[in-house]
């Protein structure tokens, strides 16, 4: 379990001092060490962002989480609370440590009170593709279907919908099972789909443009914006000796609805018609497009020409970053959520179909004639606003908290428990066992308890045994459920007991002398 250390430093800053700093000028005070923490060191600077903002106040460390409160004492006599997880380029402190200069004093104080602590937590990945959410949820199958000359694909019309604002046009009639494509052969919409499921993209140069033919019909930006730099990349270097012309007039064909790549198609072909023009991809392209390629490097003038301009038709394997779920929500305006989680009187859009897609227990709750059906919206009364959020933001690969404290974690759990979430189950739990420490034990096993884990159970058991002296001292020990403490001290009595020494004969004797004077006391009459 992690370790926590606490510590407060300050440094005097006057307004006469402040007042001269140019903009952009950083006061760093002294490094500090992190007790309990070998070779880990803390900072805080104090940056002049601009005479109108005054000052940031950053605090420099690179590889634990912190959280605490920044204060300004005597002139200003103001306080912030901040909570930081490890080193990020893209924390925008100017929205969370800001302090307007109104009044600093002669000789102010700043002050910062902060608490490290050393998570190793990696649970949960913020990097989930749909393959991850469908992999656990054998309760939503496929329900359309893509067909592609003889051949189909069967895909979620759900998440067809979110990543294509004109599959989700198609898809709105809930009477269409299937949408034909034309715009690209089977293995190119084939992989293009698998690249939106599971993220991982790898196919021939060739392949490439039909895909991004497929992905800019659909309006599939993700994809587009994850094909496009190999096409760029391949528009280049035309004399080289790996050059195959062949190539061209496939590529030529794949992208010429694409208009973006018009003019190049037909500077290439301007330029370098000796080597593409007579070869038989390029005679074989569509009528239409094969003329207007001519027509368009025909009207273009030299001034129009980029001599750099080129195409490497390389017979390439190419693959590029994993495509997450986050990826496409980025582009999913067109999505709009349609349900609603309410916890007290806060209330959290969301987006049913998910739910559904997450949880058998939401997909039944829609799927019939309920109040949630109806109104689109689902009470939850057992947990907090926090770990609702961490679940939903989890599930959709939106910025995840991968430093959180355990009983964040195990607040997750146990939603996930409740409502029946493989993905969540089965990333967390496996954990648990390892986290077994006497600051941590009352957190895992009121959940072992809570949910019967039969082997977490055994682990937490196992583990008061060899600590009982630190655990009869732990207040939070007390706390758990009676049911609870005491089948964790009779398992635990009973695990040990073949250890004990064996009785010695006083001790028989003792013990039989006391239960005879047991049985020789009268018994107390019933109570009326």
């Amino acid at each position: 379990m992690p370790t926590v250390f606490e510590d407060s430093f300050g440094v005097q800053i006057s307004s006469d001092c402040f007042d001269k700093l140019a903009s952009g000028t950083i006061i760093t005070s002294g490094k500090r060490a992190i007790v309990g923490f070998k070779g880990k060191r803390w900072s805080f600077s104090v940056l002049k962002a601009n005479p109108k903002k005054g000052l940031v106040i950053i605090i420099n460390n690179n590889s634990m989480e912190m959280r605490g409160t920044i204060n300004i004492n005597y002139g200003l006599k103001m306080s912030k609370e901040f909570h930081l997880q490890r080193y990020d380029p893209d924390y925008n402190y100017d929205d969370d440590n800001v302090f307007e200069l109104t009044g600093l004093g002669v000789y102010d104080l700043i002050e910062v009170d902060v608490t490290f602590t050393d998570y190793n937590h990696t649970y949960c990945s913020s990097k989930l593709t749909f393959t991850n959410l469908i992999t656990d949820s054998k309760h939503y199958p496929t329900d359309i279907k893509f067909v592609v000359g003889n051949e189909s694909i069967d895909v979620h019309r759900f998440i067809m919908s979110m990543i294509s604002p004109v599959f989700y046009d198609k898809l709105r009639d809930k009477k269409v099972d299937h949408i034909e494509i034309t715009v690209a052969d089977f293995e190119a919409v084939k992989t293009a789909i698998d690249y939106c499921y599971d993220g991982n993209y790898r196919c021939l140069l060739q392949d490439s443009a039909q895909i991004l033919r497929f992905a800019n019909a659909y309006r599939i930006q993700p994809i587009m914006e994850k094909v496009e730099p190999i096409i760029e990349s391949e528009m280049s270097g035309v004399g080289s000796d790996d050059f195959n012309p062949s190539y061209f007039g496939y590529f030529a064909e794949s992208i010429w609805d694409v208009d973006k790549y018009k003019m190049k198609c037909a500077r290439i072909y301007r330029d370098h018609a000796g080597d593409v023009g007579l070869a038989k991809s390029f005679a074989d392209i569509d009528d239409d497009k094969l003329v207007d390629i001519v027509r368009m490097a025909c009207s273009l003038k030299d001034e129009d020409v980029d001599p750099e301009m080129g195409f490497n038709c390389l017979d390439d394997d190419y693959r590029t970053d994993t495509l997450t779920i986050k990826d496409f929500l980025h582009f999913s305006d067109h999505f709009k959520t349609d349900a609603q989680f309410v916890i007290g009187d806060k209330v959290i859009d969301v987006h049913r179909e998910m739910l559904c897609l997450i949880s058998p227990v939401f997909q039944a709750a829609f799927a019939h004639d309920t109040k949630e059906a109806r109104t689109g919206k689902i009470e939850l009364v057992d947990f907090k606003v926090q770990t609702v959020k961490n679940v939903l933001d989890y599930i959709y690969g939106r910025r995840f908290d991968a430093y959180m404290t355990l009983p964040d974690y195990v607040g997750m759990l146990r939603f996930a428990e409740k409502y029946d979430i493989k993905l969540i189950i089965n990333d967390i739990k496996p954990h648990l066992c390892k986290e077994l420490a006497v600051t941590s034990f009352c957190t895992i096993a009121a959940y072992a308890w809570d949910f019967q884990e039969t082997d977490l159970k055994a682990a937490c058991v196992e583990f008061y045994e060899k600590n009982v002296s630190e655990m009869a001292r732990n207040p939070e020990f007390g706390k758990l459920k009676s049911t609870t403490i005491v089948d964790i001290i009779r398992s635990a009595s009973a695990a040990a007991e073949p250890s004990f020494p064996k009785e010695s004969k006083t001790s028989i004797r003792q013990r039989e002398f006391f239960e005879h004077l047991k049985a020789m006391q009268p018994k107390s009459p019933p109570e009326n």
